[in-house]
């Protein structure tokens, strides 16, 4: 199974990283940074079937909704591995701000989908 592949890959890199971090602060940040990258290397197959999914999810409603969906999520995932790489280099206050301009994109895109929300309760009412 994948995740087993992955979470034995990440337990040797965090522990080879503890190892490192007595010694070379730098090296234990860059196999944090090549590790997360492998990781998520070996989860894009998976990634292109949820795309391939969507696509034919996409088929039966408005595309719009698919697209701004996919902007949100991409936001999250982004936001997220960028706030950890962040937290992983001791940097907890850019990483909170990344996650707050996560939060604050991921609002800005949601806002067509709020206004055809509000519209449609209005048109009922």
């Amino acid at each position: 199974m994948l995740i087993t592949k992955i979470s034995v890959i990440s337990i040797i890199c965090v522990l080879i990283i503890i190892l490192l971090r007595k010694e070379n602060r730098e090296y234990a940040i860059i196999l944090s940074l090549v590790s997360g990258i492998f990781i998520f290397y070996m989860i894009l197959p998976e990634l292109n079937n949820v795309f391939v999914e969507l696509q034919s999810i996409s088929q039966n409603f408005n595309t719009k909704y698919i697209t701004i969906l996919l902007k949100i999520i991409g936001i999250a995932y982004i936001c997220e591995f960028a706030s950890q790489i962040c937290m992983d280099a001791g940097e907890n206050n850019l990483a909170a701000k990344i996650e707050l301009s996560g939060k604050i994109l991921i609002m800005s895109c949601s806002i067509p989908i709020l206004n055809d929300l509000l519209d449609l309760i209005l048109n009922i009412i």
